[in-house]
């Protein structure tokens, strides 16, 4: 019976430390996605604006270009958390294989 409750309580430990990771993993994904995609907003803001004061287009015209650009950065921020969900998802099916349980165990002389 005790080793019935010790390997529960390891597989349990165990299981645990996989959600963790996976956790870990999907929170550094999520913010490095988000840096990207806000780098990339920046910089393409920044073009526009430094080509903005260069041509001399209508207000309405570069208006509408940076609202674009505003739109695509708010579109890929909002695809985020399901990136982040998909890629907890994947880094918790990997750790679960089928890998058969072990036959033997360790005695613990007394």
């Amino acid at each position: 019976m005790a080793k019935q409750t010790d390997d529960a309580a390891r597989d349990i430990i165990v299981e645990s430390a996989r959600i963790q990771l996976a956790t870990f993993s999907a929170a550094v994904d999520l913010i490095k996605n988000w840096l990207e995609a806000t780098q990339e907003y920046a910089e393409a803001l920044n073009e526009e604006l430094v080509n903005e004061t260069d041509s001399g287009e209508s207000t309405g015209t570069v208006v509408a270009r940076l609202a674009d650009l505003n739109r695509e950065y708010l579109r890929k921020v909002a695809e985020l958390p399901g990136m982040s969900a998909a890629h907890f998802n994947g880094f918790v099916e990997k750790g679960t294989s089928k890998r058969p349980k072990r036959s033997r165990s360790v005695r613990v002389k007394e």
